[in-house]
């Protein structure tokens, strides 16, 4: 499934969504948010009026499930990032490019960097509580509203994903005032789409990517 541009971090999503498959498909999760938040100034706002980690960016605070740290990307997460990146079958069910060598992570981490301090887009790295580190990312655009993830092949079909998701969907719907959540999915990604019922979305509308002709499902998530 060519959907999404999150996990190189080198481009702005493309506004459609993939996930662990229970047929062996993975991609990044793109989920368009349709409420555009009306002034970055009044999230930046609320932003630092939140509890935040101080370190790589001061408007990514730390967030916590049952079993995962979500965290800001620090220049260790780069290996993992890589190794994502460079899964050819995550790759191509997300449309990504395959960075060539490992040093294009550190261009990935300052873009990161540089949307976090901008208020633009916040990227989480996702540790298990008393097990791995950086296993995925998630990440939740503020200034074009969308929610992202991917998760490493070696954690798949775990739940992390729809767990982590959904941490992120409760900062950003109580925290940023967010009312409405959008997600695109292709169609056969079926993995995406029971990863977006368990977190209430609901399937409103079929469209093709004019990117490549893939045909792709639209879901919403009402507050």
């Amino acid at each position: 499934m060519k959907c999404c541009t999150h996990s190189n971090g080198g481009r702005e999503p493309k506004l459609r969504n993939a996930a662990p498959c229970f047929n062996g498909c993975f991609g990044d999760c793109i989920s368009l948010l349709c409420n555009f938040v009306p002034a970055s100034y009044s999230v930046l706002k609320r932003l630092h009026g939140h509890q935040v980690v101080t370190g790589v960016s001061e408007n990514t605070p730390t967030l916590r499930t049952d079993r995962l740290v979500m965290r800001a990307p620090n220049e260790l997460d780069i290996p993992a990032w890589f190794a994502r990146a460079t899964d050819h079958e995550s790759a191509y069910l997300a449309g990504d490019p395959i960075p060539a060598n490992i040093s294009e992570g550190k261009a990935w981490l300052t873009r990161t960097r540089a949307k976090a301090a901008a208020g633009e887009r916040l990227l989480w790295s996702i540790d298990i509580r008393k097990g791995p580190s950086s296993i995925g990312t998630v990440g939740l655009s503020v200034k074009m509203p969308a929610i992202s993830f991917v998760i490493g092949r070696a954690f798949w079909r775990r739940g992390y994903a729809t767990e982590a998701a959904r941490e992120v969907l409760r900062f950003g719907l109580n925290t940023l005032n967010l009312s409405e959540v959008g997600s695109e999915t292709v169609v056969n990604n079926s993995g995406s789409r029971r990863v977006l019922a368990k977190l209430g979305f609901q399937h409103v509308a079929n469209f093709l990517d004019e990117s490549d002709g893939a045909e792709c499902e639209r879901h919403v998530l009402y507050r």
